[in-house]
């Protein structure tokens, strides 16, 4: 059965009755968006990629200042700030379910994402690179599959031990 879904992959196809009104839509995307394709290992309260880039867009962060992250679990807000300031597209690795319907144009997907940030990632300067602390050790894994583990510097230690920025501007 694995191989036949492989080479047939199966199409979310969503039929909707209102009224006396009949939509029919196709999934082009597949896996749900906040699946960004990095993040296979989680912690308790794993938060969403979207979720996280959303809070750091809300927050006025700069791009520039530093980020702390004090309780970043499985590094989600560090990763999503490091990607931002890298100006790596969200998403820009996975796979779409459109990708296996018999038009797809890979060439033409390949230069439509090209402007995305699809490039060589802009490394972030280690002076105010995302910061992520933590009580254990870890976090960097899913920062690896995102291409930006050399951007974020984790901490783990107990809590009362853990010192941040005292004046100037950070997040």
């Amino acid at each position: 059965m694995d191989g036949e879904e492989e080479s047939n992959p199966q199409q979310l196809i969503i039929v909707r009755l209102v009224e006396n009104r009949c939509t029919i839509s196709l999934d082009s995307s597949g896996a749900l968006l906040h699946k960004r394709g990095y993040r296979l290992a989680t912690a308790k309260a794993p938060l969403r990629e979207t979720l996280a880039a959303g809070i750091l867009m809300a927050s006025g962060w700069d791009l520039h200042s530093p980020l702390i992250d004090p309780f970043c679990g499985s590094g989600t807000i560090p990763i999503e700030a490091a990607l931002m300031a890298g100006k790596i597209a969200p998403g820009i690795k996975r796979r779409f379910a459109f990708m296996d319907w018999p038009n797809f144009d890979r060439e033409t997907w390949e230069r439509l994402k090209a402007p995305s940030g699809q490039g060589p990632p802009k490394s972030v300067p280690r002076s105010w690179a995302p910061t992520g602390m933590r009580r254990h050790p870890g976090g960097g894994e899913n920062a690896g599959r995102a291409g930006v583990a050399g951007d974020i510097i984790f901490s783990a230690a107990p809590f009362p031990t853990w010192k941040f920025l005292r004046g100037g501007a950070g997040w």
